[in-house]
């Protein structure tokens, strides 16, 4: 049975601060791993049972030109790549009006054209043999978007649009990509998110310390991999009704957003 390699995409600030992407990432590798070891037992039938040890390479999203070397590095130190997850991302805290364009830059740098060169440089192989999966890891804010989020949001629709686009183009060559949109989790998202000066927000979110766990994320990101789904929406009652809201009753959705503006400015 074949062993998959494995690449998840990280950013040195979440490296740094141990956010959702190194939280999520590492049980989603200890999962699949599990499954490649049961496979292969079942196949091996009580045969001596190797696994190999993950390689952690330290990549920055921010810095495009480095992509492409390293993934070659990737590719000279694991082999080939079945399945990439973009797990890399950081969040926002603050107001359109005060946030420095500086942060918006920053944002879209790491969450989109850092998610959009890393997978490109990724993809010749895959398509050379036919082959791969892609993982998109984004929100639940890249189906709505909310007050003081803006940049944020901004760059997850911005991913849901990409990925849509390369699944069609990469159904061709057997290549699958699935868009993962978790609700809350609970991680250290919030306390790493820039601020409208782009400093960390240093805050815990309510919402971000009653999020699902890591763990209950990762196991529904692995079997959306095994079962090979376009999408996955994991998220609680109220942001998947702001969901149902914006495509069937948009007039209620801008209300209650606009009462949320007022509420929290």
């Amino acid at each position: 049975m074949k062993q998959f390699d494995l690449i998840i995409s990280n950013t040195n600030w979440y490296l740094k601060y141990i956010g959702i992407p190194l939280t999520v990432g590492v049980a989603v590798y200890s999962l699949l791993k599990q499954i490649c070891t049961k496979r292969r037992r079942s196949a091996l039938q009580g045969k001596s049972i190797k696994t190999q040890e993950p390689v952690i390479l330290v990549l920055d999203l921010a810095e495009l030109d480095t992509i492409t070397k390293f993934v070659e590095n990737v590719h000279e130190v694991c082999g080939n790549i079945d399945i990439l997850i973009n797990n890399g991302g950081v969040s926002h805290r603050g107001s359109i009006l005060h946030s420095k364009m500086e942060v918006f830059k920053q944002i879209m740098y790491i969450n989109y054209f850092g998610t959009v060169a890393l997978t490109k440089a990724v993809l010749p192989r895959m398509v050379e043999k036919k082959s791969g999966h892609i993982v998109m890891v984004s929100s639940i804010q890249g189906l709505i978007a909310i007050p003081d989020r803006a940049a944020y949001a901004a760059s997850k629709h911005a991913m849901q649009a990409f990925s849509d686009s390369l699944r069609s183009e990469m159904k061709q060559h057997n290549i699958n990509v699935t868009v993962v949109s978790p609700g809350y989790i609970k991680t250290a998202v919030s306390l790493n998110a820039l601020s409208e000066s782009g400093s960390a927000h240093g805050v815990m979110d309510k919402s971000t310390a009653a999020g699902f766990t890591p763990e209950y994320l990762a196991q529904r990101m692995v079997d959306s991999i095994v079962n090979k789904e376009n999408e996955l929406v994991v998220s609680q009652f109220f942001p998947n009704l702001a969901v149902f809201l914006r495509h069937f009753a948009p007039t209620i959705y801008f209300w209650i957003m606009e009462r949320r503006s007022m509420k929290t400015n």
